[in-house]
């Protein structure tokens, strides 16, 4: 239940006379993915794709500089130390992210019943057998 407005909608476009069914969150991606589509092709027909007049070089100097910190204030930590706080620290974040996944399966009443979709469904390749004497 987030923002109203970030909701995906269901939009209808019509194309050469056919209707594409799709919502507003698609249609966002793909004119983002063209945007960038457009833009890599322009940087490959460039002669100097790094050029020095580009804005990113402020960003790019500044990040210099503060791995180079990084790298000066971790020099004396031995590189085996360093990659197992790096792992410590990836296994923290996997773990936290996936912290309100492990919660417990609520029973098959709560969900819905024995014909939920989540239910164990293993009797579904077995052939039904029915009785034909009900007593």
């Amino acid at each position: 239940g987030g923002q109203g407005w970030l909701r995906a909608r269901p939009l209808r476009i019509r194309v050469a006379g056919r209707v594409l069914h799709t919502n507003t969150v698609n249609l966002v991606v793909a004119i983002g993915f063209t945007i960038m589509g457009i833009a890599i092709i322009l940087q490959a027909n460039a002669t100097d794709m790094t050029g020095g007049d580009s804005p990113l070089v402020p960003v790019a100097d500044w990040l210099t500089e503060v791995f180079q910190g990084l790298l000066a204030w971790t020099s004396p930590v031995p590189e085996p130390v360093l990659g197992l706080a790096l792992l410590g620290l990836v296994a923290t974040f996997v773990a936290v992210t996936l912290r309100d996944r492990r919660r417990a399966t609520p029973p098959a009443s709560e969900r819905g019943g024995p014909h939920d979709s989540t239910a164990d469904d293993s009797s579904a390749d077995e052939p039904a057998t029915q009785s034909s004497n009900p007593h």
